[in-house]
């Protein structure tokens, strides 16, 4: 009896040490169990491996997209306009470091800026109705129209205009609303922040930090940046603007 308990003992104790469970005439066979363990143990070696090579990828995208945050070029020069062209017969001033256009009769468009493939340009705004409607916005890959300078531009536009149906959010071509904000979360009166991306085919636009359009669409591939004023009675202030080209690094940049 005694020899039958020693036995089951050892089993036990074998079994806790091992992991083993079979047993033959008499004896575990700990032997390949031990042998598996080790190749377990190599493998997992080999996972953190891959793993450590996946954590150097991310550092790599990381690194990257730092870099490419860096890019930012301001569009005013600190004095004043002479570095953008205006078309239309809207009224443009620098003014406390700002971008200030209103217009007393009609429309008008600020363009600035290298003209760029893979771009993106934020910065901050106010719109304000002085009697007319309150309608501005802010264009990427843009050109005068071939056909009419002084008229609407070519290109997508990132709407300014908190009281319609197709808001500050929405993307323009001309003429029509194409790509949709999700929400409305600006008002006339206020400062808020907007940034346009253009990426191959892709658009997109964020207000407030929250991105709120996306669309696919082929028809622009270049341009410049543009503000407008889209009527009289209106005034749009625009500060901290800013641009940067995504020619090199463009999927690193696609972050909120």
């Amino acid at each position: 009896m005694k020899s039958m308990f020693r036995f089951a003992f050892i089993a036990i104790v074998a079994v806790a040490m091992t992991g083993c469970v079979s047993i033959q005439g008499g004896k575990s066979s700990c032997g390949s169990c031990v042998k598996k363990a080790k190749a377990c143990d190599s493998q997992k070696k080999e996972c953190s491996s891959s793993a450590k090579a996946c954590d150097s990828k991310k550092k790599e995208c990381s690194s990257s997209a730092k870099a490419c945050d860096e890019g930012w070029v301001s569009l005013l020069n600190g004095k004043d306009l002479s570095n953008w062209n205006a078309t239309g017969t809207a009224t443009w001033e620098y003014k406390d470091g700002m971008l200030v256009g209103s217009s007393s009769d009609g429309k008008g468009h600020l363009y600035a800026g290298p003209i760029m493939t893979d771009m993106e340009v934020r910065g901050r705004f106010r719109l304000s109705n002085q009697g007319g409607g309150s309608n501005s916005g802010l264009y990427f890959r843009a050109k005068p129209s071939k056909d009419n300078p002084e008229s609407w531009p070519t290109g997508y536009e990132a709407q300014i205009c908190h009281n319609q149906a197709a808001h500050t959010g929405y993307m323009w071509k001309p003429g029509d609303p194409v790509g949709k904000a999700t929400k409305l979360l600006t008002k006339d009166g206020e400062w808020f922040d907007m940034r346009a991306q253009a990426i191959g085919t892709s658009q997109k636009i964020w207000v407030n930090g929250e991105l709120v359009m996306e669309f696919e669409d082929g028809d622009y591939t270049d341009g410049n940046v543009a503000i407008q004023v889209h009527n009289a009675g209106m005034t749009i202030e625009a500060k901290d603007l800013q641009y940067r080209d995504l020619s090199n690094c463009k999927k690193a940049c696609d972050k909120k």
